[in-house]
């Protein structure tokens, strides 16, 4: 049987944070602006682009601007609430599961890791303190052993 890990997870019947809605609405107004205040909103602290968070987001935005990339993003997120998964479904899930979530992601609540966690019967969940949505960029070592050892099978 296959093992999963999921990070930042949504699915949680949870209302939408503000951050998740600027993620969802970015095409609305896409700017360098807009990428800044975005990016801004993935990690815990800001400073963590070294005082180049404008030229951060201003590199991003010619793969940002293709019109595959925006195709594909749009598809990604419909209109309406986000998707949320009933208890039912999560606990039909059998595979072992890896849940890893950032204390502070202010994109997607760390309930949202809670309730997942929960409800699937074999998953293990590790939340990593001054973390925001992230947490692979934030916490690259804790990540990459976490999940390593899980898919080891020594957690």
């Amino acid at each position: 049987m296959g093992k999963l890990v999921l990070m930042g997870t949504g699915g949680a019947p949870l209302p939408p944070t503000p951050e998740l809605m600027k993620l969802v609405t970015f095409y609305n107004d896409p700017t360098t602006e807009a990428m800044a205040e975005l990016l801004s909103c993935f990690v815990h602290d800001p400073a963590f682009f070294g005082g180049e968070l404008e030229k951060v987001a201003e590199a991003r935005m010619p793969r940002a601007s293709r019109a595959d990339v925006r195709r594909s993003y749009l598809a990604t997120f419909e209109p309406g609430p986000p998707p949320s998964f009933p208890p039912e479904m999560l606990a039909a899930i059998a595979n072992p599961t890896l849940v890893v979530h950032g204390r502070e992601d202010r994109v997607v609540a760390v309930a949202g890791a809670h309730y997942v966690a929960t409800h699937i019967p074999n998953a293990q969940l590790h939340v990593l303190p001054k973390t925001g949505h992230w947490l692979q960029i934030e916490q690259q070592r804790p990540f990459v052993h976490l999940v390593r050892a899980f898919l080891r099978g020594d957690l």
